[in-house]
């Protein structure tokens, strides 16, 4: 999970989900390529691809680390009007 704000949620161990564990990171700017549809790893790979071509055809921004998806819709969501990030 994101937080928006630190105000949302602490920092720490949940106490109900041990396995879960919240960590505050430095701020950063980052480059993302939003897709509607299904969280499928394949729905993924090619948007991923997509970033990645255009990061070859500019000269200002590169690859900083490992790339990530964020999924804003949880199952209840039809894929068809599911929004995610990579």
């Amino acid at each position: 999970f994101l937080y928006r704000t630190r105000e949302e949620g602490p920092a720490g161990v949940d106490e109900q989900d041990k396995r879960v564990r919240v960590v505050d990171t430095p701020a950063q700017t980052v480059l993302a390529v939003g897709f509607q549809g299904g969280y499928s790893i394949d729905n993924t790979v090619k948007n991923l691809g997509t970033l990645q071509q255009w990061l070859k055809e500019q000269a200002v921004w590169e690859a900083a680390g490992p790339a990530r998806s964020l999924h804003y819709n949880g199952p209840n969501v039809p894929d068809g009007r599911k929004w995610g990030e990579v």
